[in-house]
């Protein structure tokens, strides 16, 4: 399967999830390696851009188009009432989820737009090796978006 993000062209090729070292997210707590990614390039382009400020859209960034197996993906069945309001809830589901290691991906709904999905990926999980980078692209922002 293909999912997207947008990086820095420094980090196009990392996919270690070091910055998930350093800050909590959505659905992990800081000190937690993982990986965010989009199911499709619009949500990454609109992820990104809930997630920086004007400036930094200008600096040059990359599209990256990433593969991964989809046969070892959990999705979640049940999410808290109050996960967009309280991440509390959804930061400990999904380091649950990494600190079990069953899978390599958990399908997660975007709080942006919950029609879309994101995807967590572990990599400590033994099929990370099979995650890759296939192409990236340099992309613009238009200044309509700020």
């Amino acid at each position: 399967m293909l999912v997207y993000r947008i990086a820095h062209p420094a980090y196009a090729q990392d996919l270690s999830g070091y910055g998930s070292l350093l800050v909590s997210g959505r659905w992990h707590f800081k000190c937690n390696r993982v990986l965010y990614v989009a199911e499709n390039s619009s949500l990454a382009l609109l992820e990104y851009l809930a997630h920086t400020e004007g400036l930094k859209r200008r600096l040059p960034y990359h599209m990256i188009s990433i593969e991964a197996p989809e046969d070892s993906i959990y999705t979640l069945k049940r999410i808290p009432a109050n996960w967009k309001s309280k991440p509390l809830a959804s930061r400990k589901l999904g380091t649950n989820w990494i600190s079990e290691g069953k899978t390599l991906l958990m399908k997660v709904p975007s709080v942006l737009n919950e029609d879309n999905s994101n995807y967590l990926i572990n990599p400590a999980h033994f099929l990370f090796s099979k995650v890759k980078v296939i192409k990236t692209k340099e992309i613009t922002f238009d200044q309509r978006l700020w």
